[in-house]
């Protein structure tokens, strides 16, 4: 038993920003490091997301759904659908967006009326993104937000939750590994 290695991995779900720190607990004859974040290397199946940036996504391209069948397809595949919080996110996703496309992300206002990321119940302000004027309830009915594509940039849109886009969906796991060996 000299030789032998127990690794045991633990993915964890976070729902928010993955963080870049790294813990590293000692005792007798055992070590534990935990690193918070998707390593570089990270050699893991993660199909069907593929890293982009320090997080998983998964980007439908051919498939069109409303709002509703685009959450539960990313629940799905043990995802959700994507929270777009910062600028450097969407940088990172551009170059795998098609230009002149909408993609559901995870924006609504059915709670009380403001837009609110289901993910982390944030209000609209939190979210750089959104075209000027917007969300604007043109149609007095747009509850889902889409992020739209174009020469300009990413920006976010309300619109109605019946129409059909693609989506994109972030992983919930792997974002934390933990290896334990004595």
């Amino acid at each position: 038993m000299n030789s032998t290695v127990l690794l045991l991995l633990t993915c964890c779900v976070l729902l928010d920003a993955v963080f870049s720190s790294v813990t590293k607990l000692e005792g007798t004859n055992t070590h534990i490091n935990q690193i918070n974040g998707i390593p570089n290397d990270f050699k893991a199946n993660t199909e069907p997301f593929q890293k982009i940036g320090a997080k998983l996504y998964y980007i439908e391209k051919l498939e069109r759904v409303n709002w509703f069948t685009a959450l539960i397809k990313c629940h799905q595949m043990g995802g959700n659908l994507v929270n777009l919080r910062s600028l450097d996110e969407i940088q990172g996703l551009g170059d795998k967006l098609k230009l002149n496309e909408r993609y559901w992300v995870d924006l609504s206002n059915f709670s009380d009326g403001r837009f609110r990321s289901l993910i982390t119940g944030e209000l609209k302000g939190q979210y750089p993104l959104w075209n000027e004027g917007e969300p604007n309830n043109a149609r007095q009915n747009e509850h889902c937000a889409h992020a739209h594509v174009n020469n300009r940039g990413v920006h976010l849109f309300d619109d109605s939750c019946s129409l059909e886009y693609p989506f994109i969906c972030e992983s919930k796991t792997p974002t934390t590994i933990t290896i334990v060996s004595w």
